[in-house]
């Protein structure tokens, strides 16, 4: 036991120092879709190397949890139904921060087209006033920005930098508010100035709802969080028991860990999905 749990620390500090190691790729190939799990680490607010680091972390966590359960209760069975509670636990502290830059992302929104709006009405061309939210806008959205002023800066084509950020940000207000720019760019709009004014009041009372609703629910979300890892919790502390734990490795004791595993992950799915809320300008 001691030469596995070696192994796998060793193999966990490599995958690690791996990560962290290698250089990112400057520029992403920007063709097709982006995947589900891009999409969730992008939403969380995660640049390259930490997606790597996590996506390393979350499949090391699993594994340690496993050696530590089967070492206090010396019952197999019991060591891979935690690990199987285990495993979604980075997956939600994920899901935590990417609602909490969502909702920081969304209360940005309005700020940079306030932003954009002033630059316009002062006479300010388009992409020098979006070249300017990489300096002057919201903390949250510079990187996107930055990335938008060094392809702009290099190819001097504004549709493909506006791609370029559009491509980070994989947002729904994003994609509205880019179109319009890209919209107003190419073939002039005198009405500019009307619809980010109206876009942002938009965007502002979008916001104040959203956190209202996602306020009165957390404590629910929260309690049903408690209620799903509670049973396994005391698992747990009841296998430490030598005669509790023998009885997880009888056939009943298997079954009785699989359903109850069956009915936590049926009834945290259907939480999820009843407390889920549509993104601003459409579900991604």
């Amino acid at each position: 036991m001691t030469v596995i749990s070696g192994l796998l620390l060793a193999t966990g500090i490599i995958l690690v120092w791996r990560s962290l190691t290698r250089a990112p790729a400057l520029t992403p190939m920007r063709i097709g879709r982006p995947s589900r799990i891009r999409k969730t680490l992008v939403h969380a607010g995660l640049d390259v190397l930490q997606r790597r680091i996590f996506l390393t972390l979350s499949l090391f966590i699993p594994l340690v949890t496993f050696i530590l359960v089967l070492t206090m209760t010396r019952t197999w069975t019991v060591a891979i139904a935690v690990t199987c509670a285990v495993f979604p636990l980075p997956w939600g502290w994920v899901k935590r921060r990417r609602i909490h830059n969502r909702a920081a992302l969304a209360n940005a929104w309005p700020v940079v087209v306030d932003s954009l709006l002033a630059s316009v009405r002062a006479g300010i061309t388009l992409p020098e006033a979006v070249l300017q939210l990489a300096v002057s806008g919201p903390e949250i959205t510079r990187p996107q920005f930055a990335l938008f002023a060094r392809e702009y800066r290099a190819k001097g084509r504004f549709s493909e930098a506006l791609n370029a950020a559009q491509y980070e940000f994989l947002d729904a207000t994003a994609d509205q508010l880019f179109e319009a720019l890209r919209l107003a760019r190419e073939v002039g709009g005198n009405e500019l100035g009307n619809l980010l004014r109206d876009l942002s009041t938009v965007m502002r009372e979008d916001a104040r709802i959203r956190g209202e609703i996602m306020a009165r629910q957390s404590w629910t979300v929260n309690a049903a969080r408690i209620a799903v890892a509670a049973p396994w919790i005391i698992l747990v502390l009841i296998s430490t028991r030598t005669d509790a734990a023998r009885a997880y490795s009888t056939g009943t004791g298997m079954l009785i860990l699989a359903t109850g595993g069956f009915l936590c992950i049926v009834a945290y799915w259907l939480m999820q999905r009843i407390g889920q809320l549509e993104e601003f300008g459409g579900r991604l």
